[in-house]
């Protein structure tokens, strides 16, 4: 029943941040242009394909943009720009992406520690990585590609472990430490680290349809 739940979830994140992500590019102008130089320049025998993306596109824009308006007016949430709800969405798809690969890795981190019946007291008399050996190695062979797969993840489960030193203290331990880092400390991490990176993202954009605009 967990699994179908978040799967649902994760459908409804996807079609809302890619509809979002549409009505963000469509106001756009240096991306409508290339759009349409990229439709008038293509050989005829893919143009009308082109074409046809082109309208289903400002048609699942505009379908979009009714049903929030109008949801709006059902929840009597207050009137805010489109923009708002787009990044809105963009970013509560990145957050819950986030989130998922942060339980995946996680899960694959407990499985493989578990397979290797590894103690923690290996890990921490090896400090350098030639010095592991047998389990020990494998087991941080394992944590380093994790972290190469994991790049973003890795960089909030940092924060994490800086919001536990520095919030709960490097001393603290046991269920109470643990649940708070991963009930607590960890959505927030999640959130500032994927959160902030589509937001940067959507400055570098608006950024880069500004100077088109105004000096092109």
């Amino acid at each position: 029943m967990r699994n179908l739940v978040r799967w649902v979830i994760g459908i409804a994140l996807f079609c809302w941040g890619v509809c979002s992500a549409f009505s963000i590019f469509s106001e756009l102008k240096f991306l409508v242009d290339g759009w349409s130089r990229l439709v008038d320049q293509a050989p005829i025998s893919i143009h009308t394909t082109l074409l046809l993306v082109g309208k289903w596109a400002a048609a699942l824009v505009e379908d979009y943009r009714a049903f929030v308006h109008g949801l709006v007016e059902i929840l009597h949430l207050p009137r805010l720009p489109q923009f708002v709800y787009d990044a809105i969405g963009l970013v509560t798809l990145s957050i819950g992406r986030g989130s998922q690969l942060g339980w995946k890795a996680a899960s694959n981190w407990r499985q493989h520690l578990s397979r290797l019946e590894e103690t923690s007291r290996d890990l921490s008399e090896s400090l350098a990585p030639e010095r592991f050996s047998g389990k020990a190695r494998r087991l941080w062979e394992h944590k380093q590609r994790l972290n190469r797969n994991f790049p973003i993840m890795r960089r909030a489960v940092r924060l994490r472990y800086a919001f536990d030193d520095s919030i709960l203290g490097s001393d603290a331990r046991g269920v109470f430490k643990q649940t708070v880092s991963t009930l607590v400390f960890f959505p927030i991490a999640v959130t500032l680290v994927y959160g902030g990176l589509v937001s940067l993202l959507l400055a570098t954009l608006f950024a880069l349809d500004y100077v088109y605009r105004h000096f092109t």
